[in-house]
């Protein structure tokens, strides 16, 4: 009771007290809103003399929108204020409305006469007058507000000492009960701390004592019910960790399971990878093995290159698979480098030479600057040096269309080692400065792009710059868009004594009797081989043209110390040669385009030699050297051909492998004839050249062999040989084909495939007996087939023979005597050739499956049957030919069973000719596939 009677008297006094500040702040808070509307009303009122003042400077009706939106603002408040009478006190109000009343009317008088001064001037001292009354109302309004201000600080300051007192009474009265408070609270919020301990423990049940104190009641039992749930909640999540430590142990043994796996297959793989090894390698050594026997046998120049260039890409190709085998071993940095003598300068002739036919496809030189070293012995690996030159060459033609690839290397020279400064230099496309930066990393190319042109995978120059690293040298290149690129080696090496290039005594003084005179337009060239030759005690000069070289020769010849050999580039060709050189006696080497595959047969001008490119002082050498075995060699061997090197032949005809039978062919007889693939380009050819003789085939598409006769005859399309003879060549055998080509207008008749002998006495018909000519090749043995090819000929219908006979229905796979009869024992040829007839083959084939099976086409089906028939013949594909004949027959006939029928035995054929063409390429020839 006392306290309450306590508390009722303190609050009553905190009350009052509080009471007298409210009253304080609530006459605070009207005098604040007073200074608002003041100030809202000197805001508005001198908005208003603005407008006032400037009314005359713009839009007359905004701008009186404006003065009355102020003007109801300013009445606004005066209206509120007026009904406030301390503001009528405080503020002297009603001198304020006065002053504005004033101000307005003098305003409105003065703006309705803006041309009257006298009213301005009044407006103009009325308007200052009331800016005065502004100044002196915001002046009093702040007066206003500092006495208030002080006036509510005084009654905060007695109310709160007042409060202080009185609390400070009502906290000794409460001290007393305090204790007694929190004994009745500390006991129960003890036992219900305990609790909590308990169930924090993990106590599966918690008991707590009643208590007077409802809230901690409820508290315990809440706490109670909270440590129930939890329990349950441990169960389920238990349960559940339970199960995910199962399927994780389960994941575990699986990964463990893919884990042994992969081991497994990391080591079927490495065990593979040996197999292979042992499988790739095991014909790769028997092939390299026969190069070096064959090496051993009595060779021609030709075959010796042929040999060379065989051997060179075996032991490429034998080194190109070595790093495939190998790359996991670059990968994890345990390739080894082999440390073995070797010539510096042989590795660069093999680079070129391997790439000197792909080079001369392209119209592009490949030319080895030796820096005048015939050899340059070092030790080293030659094997990784060469596949890190054939990269940079193969990238080089890759990417050039025009101009020519360097080898080239400059030496400086040291005690114990030499350092080679290599190069690879083109003239192709340039490679951009963003994108020289990352040809250096794997699969990185210059052209990103899914459909580049030139293909890769982007490894070649990583495993260059790792193989360069590992023998101790540094790679880079320097290039500029549009003009070429040179990739540079610098790699040391120790020095040793051989192998070299050596010369015996007599071979030297043979060398040394000779003088060279070197006629190129391509100077480095010519000084390289000029300084290589001078190493090996042959004198020689540099011509820059036939020109100059006439001049050097007669001033040798007034000397006394005659030139002897003459070497020449086949581009300044042999018409000036021959004008300039062709009286003077002397032995002449042309640089030749390896990709005509030429012999010393083909040069229509007596005198000229063929000197295989890319050009070496070796290979002169080795020509010099080789002289009087070639000569002795072409005195003992066999029959004479008749040679017509002035005739000019066009063949025509659409089959790849047909014009390359018939280009050797001719070329046996001295003739260089002319190519055309079809009637239309054989059209274009007869414009520029005024032909001999014709051969054309007569089954073509687009424009077959009798409608291009047609046009030729007609000279409707300016031809030159409206008058040549034109001699049809097809594979039909029908008495009613040889009517059909005298009515298109040709002059004769030659069956497919063509034969030697009826080949030599159609030139001999045209042109006479011939010249009389060594050939470099067994004498001719013609089969059986040749004899019987003009009773072929005149066959009658059906392909019946003189004797009544059909041919054997089931007639030879392949018969290699065909060719050989051809081309008597030139076996590198042949096999090329065969290689070209397989090609074509296959792409025949597609040609005709599309249009028996897509198209059903029937014409296009006789026509490519035909194509099929005649090469084949003419390769000595007898089945092949037979069944292709079949087809076509079919086609003849019209009956579309038939023909689907004979094409079933298609496939089947081709399949077993291919076997057998390899297999007689390899046990009969004795070359590999």
């Amino acid at each position: 009771m006392k306290i309450l009677v306590v508390v009722i008297l303190t609050m009553s006094a905190i009350s009052a007290l509080a009471w007298g500040v409210v009253v304080k702040q609530k006459t605070s808070g009207e005098g604040s809103v007073h200074r608002q509307l003041i100030a809202e009303f000197v805001y508005h009122a001198r908005e208003l003399r603005l407008l006032h003042d400037v009314h005359s400077f713009g839009d007359a009706d905004y701008l009186g929108f404006l003065v009355e939106s102020r003007l109801e603002k300013c009445e606004e408040v005066i209206g509120q204020m007026g009904k406030s009478g301390r503001a009528l006190r405080d503020y002297n109000w009603s001198e304020v409305e006065s002053s504005f009343r004033d101000y307005v009317r003098v305003a409105e008088a003065a703006l309705g006469a803006p041309g009257n001064d006298g009213k301005q001037w009044v407006f103009h001292d009325a308007s200052n007058a009331f800016e005065d009354t502004l100044r002196r109302l915001e002046s009093r309004a702040r007066t206003v507000l500092h006495e208030q201000e002080a006036s509510i600080r005084s009654m905060k300051w007695v109310a709160a000492t007042g409060s202080l007192f009185t609390l400070a009474v009502l906290v000794l009265f409460y001290l007393r009960t305090i204790r007694e408070t929190i004994r009745r609270l500390s006991t129960p919020i003890i036992l219900l701390s305990r609790a909590a301990d308990r169930a924090v423990r993990g106590a599966k049940s918690i008991r707590f004592r009643n208590t007077e104190v409802t809230e901690l009641q409820s508290l315990g039992q809440s706490l109670q019910q909270f440590s129930n749930r939890m329990h349950e909640l441990v169960g389920e999540r238990t349960k559940e960790l339970t199960e995910s430590n199962l399927a994780l142990e389960r994941q575990i043994e699986r990964a463990e399971a893919f884990a042994r796996q992969a081991k497994e297959a990391e080591e079927a793989k490495s065990k593979f990878l040996a197999n292979m090894s042992h499988e790739i390698r095991t014909p790769m050594n028997g092939i390299l093995g026969m190069n070096t026997v064959l090496r051993e046998t009595e060779l021609d120049d030709v075959q010796r290159r042929y040999l060379d260039t065989l051997s060179n890409c075996s032991e490429t190709l034998m080194v190109l698979i070595n790093d495939i085998l190998d790359f996991s071993k670059i990968e994890a940095g345990k390739l080894e480098i082999d440390d073995s003598p070797f010539d510096l300068i042989e590795v660069m002739e093999e680079v070129a030479t391997l790439f000197a036919l792909n080079a001369s496809q392209k119209g592009l030189d490949i030319v080895v600057l030796a820096n005048g070293k015939l050899s340059v012995p070092v030790r080293g690996d030659s094997h990784r040096l060469k596949q890190v030159l054939s990269n940079l060459v193969n990238n080089a033609i890759k990417f050039t269309d025009q101009g020519s690839i360097e080898i080239g290397v400059e030496l400086e020279m040291a005690a114990d080692e030499l350092v080679a400064n290599l190069w690879v230099r083109d003239t192709g496309i340039g490679i951009p400065e963003d994108v020289q930066r990352k040809l250096f990393k794997a699969f990185s190319q210059a052209d990103e792009s899914t459909s580049r042109k030139f293909g890769g995978t982007g490894l070649g120059l990583v495993i260059s710059q790792r193989l360069v690293e590992l023998m101790n040298g540094a790679i880079g290149l320097s290039s500029e868009v549009g003009v070429g690129s040179k990739f540079w080696i610098r790699m040391p090496f120790a020095r040793s004594e051989g192998p070299r290039f050596l010369l015996g005594k007599a071979q030297r003084e043979k060398l040394e009797q000779r003088r060279i005179l070197i006629v190129s337009d391509r100077p480095d060239l010519a000084y390289s081989l000029q300084y290589a030759l001078r190493e090996a005690s042959i004198e020689a000069d540099v011509a820059a043209d036939f020109e100059d070289s006439k001049l050097l020769l007669e001033e040798a010849k007034f000397d006394g110390r005659s030139f002897t050999d003459v070497v020449f580039d086949e581009a300044l060709g042999l018409g000036p040669w021959k004008a300039c050189l062709g009286q003077i006696k002397i032995r002449s080497l042309m640089l030749a385009d390896p990709s005509l595959r030429r012999t010393s047969l083909d040069v229509p001008v007596a005198g000229v030699h063929l000197l295989p490119s890319p050009a070496s002082a070796r290979r002169i050498i080795h020509s010099i050297l080789n002289e009087e075995n070639v000569q002795r060699k072409r005195r003992r061997e066999g029959d004479a051909l008749p040679q017509f090197p002035e005739a000019k032949i066009l063949v025509v005809d659409d089959n790849d492998a047909n014009r390359l039978v018939a280009e050797e062919l001719f070329k046996r007889h001295g003739i260089h004839p002319h190519l055309a693939s079809s009637g239309w380009e054989a059209l274009e050819e007869t414009c520029r050249t005024k032909f001999d003789i014709i051969f054309m085939d007569c089954m073509m598409p687009e424009l077959d062999g009798f409608e291009t006769t047609g046009i030729i005859r007609s000279g409707k399309n300016g031809t030159l040989c409206r008058d040549a003879q034109i001699v049809a060549l097809t594979a039909n055998a029908m008495s009613g084909d040889r009517d059909k080509c005298l009515k298109a207008g040709m002059d004769d008749y030659l069956a497919k495939p063509i034969r030697p002998k009826v080949l030599t006495e159609k030139l001999q018909q045209v042109f006479g007996e011939g010249e009389q000519r060594a050939v470099e090749a067994d004498p001719i043995e013609f089969s059986r087939e040749e004899k019987n090819s003009e009773a072929l000929e005149h066959a009658g219908p059906g392909l019946e023979t003189p004797d009544g006979s059909l041919p054997s229905a089931e007639s030879e796979l392949f018969d290699l005597e065909e060719l050989l009869g051809m081309f008597g024992d030139d076996r590198v040829l042949i096999g090329s050739l065969v290689d070209e007839y397989l090609s074509g083959l296959d792409d025949t084939f597609q040609a005709l499956r599309m249009a028996i099976e897509e198209t059903a086409d029937i014409d296009k089906a006789r026509l490519h049957s035909h194509s099929m028939k005649g090469s084949s013949r003419s390769f000595g594909a007898n089945r092949l030919g037979d069944v292709a004949d079949d087809v076509e027959m079919a086609c003849v006939s019209g009956v579309w069973s038939q023909v689907e029928l004979a094409w079933r035995k298609i496939p089947l054929t081709i399949k077993e000719t291919k076997t057998e063409a390899q297999r007689l390429k390899r046990e009969v020839l004795g070359l590999e596939s």
